[in-house]
């Protein structure tokens, strides 16, 4: 925007710098739009948190965020920047505006805490100002740092901003829409705002920032909290997408795009919808559960879904959010979603979600700079929340409560957000007891809405989703439905998937034409059927996929098997059908259709999501799906031998028939008694009382915890790692900065993996300099190839699995 089109505004007055390319003013103005983008998103914020000043402090505080930044230390470092020259300054230009709030909310207003909240953290946390600009040192008045920076106000920059805030203060209001949420207020007269600002003005508001951030953990207060987390949450939202319009073009917060513009795109032209898509349509307001067949449209139900929520409110849903376990199948879903929606509207957040974009627009034929570009650009949106719907793993969600830095604009991102659960039952006890009490959570301070679904939900989770969601409404697929996808025959076979006669029968698969998924249960066991299988058919096309290849290779390796196997793909493909040797990330993850199966026994949920790979399309009856008896003995540090035990009993009882839908939920009922279900309590409640006493128990706003922020890296996110042979090229990329190739050669392990690698001298870190940046890097003395992965086995010296995955 050209300064001619701000309102009201003198062109004299830009001459005060927020940055070295942009005024004071013009930046506020992309601040307060972006703030305004968020009261049009949220219409009813006010009534939803029961507080109708929340926009008059956040306007206002908004308004006075960067006056500080007139100092003039702080402008000769601006200049010098724009000249190409570093000057530091050593102040923090959050305190100078405290002195500035006396001109609206002078102490014993009401509003005033709040605003002084607003402005004092909008970058650093509370404790940080507090430590650096608290009262006085009596001892030591020299030393006092807010005397320091009010001494760098010179009076005719102190009379710009007083005309600019009388003159525009409500101009600018009513031009952004903000006269009907907020007050109108007094201003000082010109003679007295002329007045020399004095230290005791800065001291006065950190002593109320003090008092005020004191009383606003969630332990002792939460609806305090709620409301400090949105105050921060909103500035630093709006205060990031407004800098970054200030380097690119207009950063408009988005909207959820209209029905009719989705749904054309969404069913076939004269598609009948099935009966539980039907109920979907006539739902309630509030959260739902859909238990239904794979691939009986449960995403187009949860669009329909969306719509209903939307015309039961009035609007349209503030954000969604489209919760994956898995990067793979958050991958394939974001490029689905695109299909649909444009590439204008869905993010994708995990942790190499970056990388996913560089090749899938690589993949789109676009060169090796562009595609980098869009990459980079689309992960900053992402994390700026500008889109309508994020694609995400339940791990960016969980930062929030384990306050990661920035963790209020995370929470009030998901203010009035509706939530997309797909296979929720995927997650592990200690994991999933995280999950659903953070569902619980934003649905009682965020008037959040959830839409659950699955193919499969045992008894025990249904019943802590609905303790966490009483509104929860089950919507369940007709017998019809579930007949309709009858698609599998499971077949029990004696011994392991290493053993001679197992591989005899997937050769003789293979030589009869047969697209092949062979599913194991850890990395090494994937690797070694492999090779088993490249000994016995060497000309045959076999794809190794699992977890520890790096970005680069992982991608190559989903696009040759969506090419070949994908469902959209699979008539059109001529080539020979390939073999997919894969582990766990097939589970929920690629939208594949193969011919059929051989897996490893593993809990029943989770091989029926092996076997809703096979046969997706339905170009026949029935497949056949084959699950082994015997594995290594390593699988009991992978599942709970008792629920494994449990589901062999039921295979035994079904063995040589088709799979049942209709039968599922009886058979997890019977699977999840005794000692099985007794196990899987106590790992849930553990983890969940855990949780509540030492994440939510201190969770508050305006600041972070370093422990509880380490803990969550270390738990979720886990470490990647550079092979020792590849440090060269790492070096030279880095030299180029062509950092996003660079980091494309990384490889994802836990936090575990990665420490047991360090005691046994394999793995050490690194810091690779590129002028004032330090990059850290993990090395580990291990072999790694494109075909195979990261061989971290043998330099771990233990036939120990550190994870499946």
């Amino acid at each position: 925007m050209t300064h001619e089109a701000i309102p009201c505004v003198q062109a004299a007055w830009h001459n005060i710098l927020a940055k070295p390319q942009e005024s004071l003013i013009a930046h506020t103005w992309h601040v307060l739009s972006r703030l305004a983008d968020q009261r049009r998103l949220r219409p009813n914020l006010a009534a939803e948190i029961g507080e109708p000043r929340v926009w008059h402090w956040l306007y206002w505080g908004t308004f006075l965020h960067d006056f500080g930044k007139c100092a003039s230390g702080f402008q000769e470092m601006l200049i010098a920047a724009r000249n190409h020259s570093r000057k530091k300054w050593g102040f923090r230009h959050e305190a100078l505006s405290l002195a500035f709030v006396d001109w609206l909310f002078p102490r014993g207003n009401a509003d005033r805490d709040p605003v002084i909240a607003v402005i004092a953290c909008h970058h650093q946390d509370a404790g940080e100002i507090i430590a650096s600009y608290g009262a006085a040192d009596t001892d030591y008045p020299e030393d006092d740092l807010a005397a320091q920076i009010i001494e760098q106000v010179r009076p005719a920059d102190q009379l710009v901003l007083y005309r600019w805030l009388s003159s525009c203060g409500w101009a600018w209001a009513t031009a952004l829409d903000f006269a009907s949420s907020i007050d109108s207020v007094a201003m000082p007269s010109e003679a007295r705002a002329k007045e020399k600002l004095r230290a005791a003005q800065v001291h006065n508001a950190v002593e109320d920032l003090l008092t005020y951030t004191s009383r606003v953990a969630f332990r002792e207060n939460p609806r305090a909290a709620q409301l400090g987390m949105l105050l921060r949450g909103m500035i630093l939202i709006a205060d990031h997408a407004g800098s970054a319009e200030s380097k690119n073009e207009p950063f408009d917060m988005l909207d959820f795009p209209s029905p009719p513009a989705r749904m054309a795109k969404l069913f076939k032209p004269n598609a009948t919808p099935y009966p539980h898509q039907e109920q979907v349509t006539a739902s309630k307001p509030g959260s739902a559960m859909l238990i239904a067949p794979t691939g009986s449209g449960k995403t187009e139900a949860a669009m329909l879904w969306l719509d209903r929520q939307a015309a039961h409110d009035g609007w349209s849903p503030s954000r969604v959010f489209y919760i994956l376990p898995f990067q793979a199948s958050m991958n394939a879903m974001h490029k689905r979603l695109e299909r649909i929606f444009g590439k204008n509207h869905i993010g994708l957040q995990h942790g190499h979600a970056q990388q996913a974009l560089y090749y899938a627009a690589l993949h789109d034929d676009l060169n090796t700079e562009t595609a980098k570009n869009i990459a980079q650009t689309n992960e900053e949106v992402s994390r700026l929340h500008r889109y309508a719907m994020n694609i995400q793993s339940p791990y960016q969600m969980l930062k929030s409560p384990y306050q990661i830095k920035g963790h209020e604009a995370i929470f009030a991102n998901f203010q009035g957000g509706r939530f997309i659960f797909d296979e929720i039952h995927a997650y592990e006890p200690e994991r999933l007891a995280l999950i659903v009490r953070f569902i619980q959570f934003l649905r009682e301070y965020a008037s959040a809405r959830f839409f659950i679904m699955s193919a499969t939900m045992p008894t025990h989770v249904q019943d802590v989703l609905r303790a966490a969601l009483p509104d929860l409404q089950l919507i369940q697929a007709a017998e019809k439905t579930f007949s309709q996808f009858q698609r599998h025959q499971m077949h029990l076979l004696a011994g392991s998937l290493s053993d001679d006669a197992t591989l005899a029968h997937i050769c003789d698969d293979a030589n009869q034409g047969q697209s092949i998924l062979v599913c194991c249960n850890t990395v090494k066991r994937a690797k070694d059927i492999y090779r088993l299988l490249k000994e016995r058919l060497p000309d045959y096309p076999i794809i190794l996929v699992h977890s520890r290849f790096n970005s680069k290779d992982r991608s190559a390796k989903e696009t040759a098997i969506m090419e070949q196997v994908g469902l959209d793909s699979s008539e059109a493909y001529q080539g020979r059908k390939p073999i997919v040797v894969a582990t766990q990330v097939v589970e929920v993850s690629l939208n594949i259709d193969m011919d059929t199966l051989y897996t490893e026994i593993a809990p029943l949920e989770a091989l029926l999501q092996r076997f809703g790979r096979v046969n997706r399309s339905r170009n026949r009856a029935l497949a056949d799906v084959y699950v082994v008896r015997e594995q290594p003995d390593n699988v009991k540090y992978l599942y709970d031998l008792n629920l494994l035990e449990a589901t062999l009993k039921k295979l035994e009882a079904i063995n040589g028939q088709p799979i049942d839908e209709r039968a599922v939920g009886s058979w997890l009922e019977q699977i999840y008694a005794g000692p099985a279900l007794d196990e899987w309590w106590t790992r849930y409640n553990q983890s969940l009382a855990s949780f509540e006493s030492e994440i939510l128990g201190n969770l508050r706003p305006f600041a972070t915890d370093k422990d509880i922020e380490q803990a969550f890296y270390q738990m979720f996110n886990g470490v990647e790692v550079l092979p020792e042979t590849a440090y060269p090229e790492y070096k030279a990329l880095i030299q180029q900065r062509r950092y996003l190739d660079a980091s494309s050669l990384l490889v994802p392990l836990s936090w575990g993996q990665y420490k047991r690698l360090e005691k046994h001298r394999k793995a050490w870190r690194e810091d690779e300099r590129q002028g004032r940046f330090v990059f850290p890097v993990y090395l580990v003395d291990a072999d790694y190839s494109s075909e195979d992965g990261l061989a971290i086995e043998g330099a771990m010296q233990t036939e120990v699995p550190l994870e499946a995955d």
